[in-house]
């Protein structure tokens, strides 16, 4: 997180709002293409390596998650290289970044590698390497983006995570080694057909989300775009992504700690105990959280971004409701996604898209920028409804 919010100050003194926006609109495409590379399957190799003991059978999830990972990679790093002018056009209305697109085909394998590498790691319990992970991977971002922006300018600035990808591939490969569980090249070769329908059904859900929500906020960005100028998009831009950087570290709990414990719960008693646990211990570190950055939001918009950034404190009130009750139906969704739910899980996730992007559509129409965090909050307060529902009705 610290590493983030460094990286946000030099991005937004270095390129201001404007230039903000431009890397809300890469972040928000390459997501989706990393989605579709991965298949999606991270969370799916959380759920079954966490369920399965025995270690022959957590070798096979390994290496057929790999096989399918590789196979899907290959396809998206293709169409990233050989659709690059498009892509360009397409993201940022000119050609100028089609050599942004080719590099980024190009390294993707890197970036999917080291993101199932974590998802196994996280399965295992293996916190310590993970967070060793993590922490270099952050500090290695930070000096690539200094290094890109000095010799490349924004295309640097832009690149600087997926190239960071493939200096720590050694790395991540390393760790996954000493954990006994690295398959073999032939291992990989002969994918268990059975584990691949199995993460694939499980990806499917994690697929929808994951393409639907940077699809809407591309949708916002473009319409502020085109009702305001680009100033305002790259207000919401840093908007969004301070809230990102803060409740990542809310996610990470989550992720590491939550999913796989309520993957390995099989009792409806048992379930009903660990959801109120999980609202005892998690809801109170996301008050203290975002009271704290609403107490210091006049300095926190001073000194982590830049001046030409005050005018985003008239969305920060919304956007840290929003973040709370988004927080508080994320509790319940990890429920639905653990217990593999998928019908309920993509009819919501379609459903608050469609919902999301007719509401900020009309909310910024009316209200302008600040329509969007007016949008937010009033999806995620649906959204909570909606996951109560289904809770309520699983584990009655």
């Amino acid at each position: 997180m610290l590493c983030g919010l460094i990286t946000t100050k030099y991005v937004a003194v270095i390129i201001g709002p404007q230039g903000m926006a431009y890397v809300g609109q890469f972040t928000n495409a390459t997501m989706m293409l990393s989605f579709l590379a991965s298949a999606a399957c991270g969370s799916g190799v959380v759920k079954y390596v966490s369920e399965y003991k025995e270690e022959a059978k957590r070798r096979v999830i390994i290496s057929s998650s790999l096989a399918l990972v590789l196979s899907c990679t290959l396809v998206v790093s293709l169409v990233c290289i050989v659709f690059s002018y498009f892509l360009s056009k397409l993201i940022f209305d000119t050609p100028e970044f089609t050599i942004v697109f080719i590099v980024f085909g190009s390294f993707l394998v890197f970036s999917v590698f080291n993101n199932i590498v974590t998802s196994i790691l996280n399965a295992l319990g293996k916190i310590h390497q993970m967070a060793i992970l993590n922490i270099t991977m952050a500090v290695a971002n930070i000096a690539f983006l200094l290094f890109g922006k000095h010799f490349w300018g924004i295309k640097g600035v832009l690149l600087a995570n997926i190239t960071s990808s493939a200096v720590m591939f050694y790395l991540f490969y390393t760790i996954l080694k000493k954990t006994g569980l690295a398959p073999s090249w032939p291992q990989i070769r002969k994918p268990d057909p059975a584990i691949i329908r199995l993460l694939l059904g499980f990806s499917l859900m994690t697929v929808v989300s994951g393409i639907l929500a940077p699809t809407v906020q591309l949708f916002i960005r473009t319409k502020l775009l085109h009702n305001l100028n680009p100033f305002a998009a790259g207000l919401w831009q840093a908007n969004t992504r301070l809230s990102d950087y803060y409740l990542n570290f809310v996610y990470a709990v989550m992720g590491v700690y939550y999913l796989p414990k309520l993957s390995q719960l099989k009792e409806k008693a048992d379930i009903k105990k660990e959801l109120l646990l999980g609202y005892l211990r998690i809801m109170p570190l996301v008050l203290l959280i975002t009271i704290s950055v609403w107490l210091m939001r006049d300095l926190i918009v001073k000194y982590l971004l830049s001046h030409q950034f005050i005018e985003m404190l008239s969305l920060m009130k919304w956007q840290l409701f929003g973040d709370v009750i988004k927080i508080a139906s994320w509790i319940l969704a990890y429920l639905v996604i653990a217990k593999a739910m998928k019908k309920a899980f993509i009819l919501t996730e379609i459903g608050f898209a469609v919902v999301s992007t007719a509401v900020s559509y009309v909310f910024i129409n009316h209200f302008g920028l600040v329509g969007t965090v007016y949008a937010f909050s009033l999806n995620s307060f649906l959204y909570l409804i909606a996951q109560l529902v289904i809770v309520w009705k699983y584990i009655l």
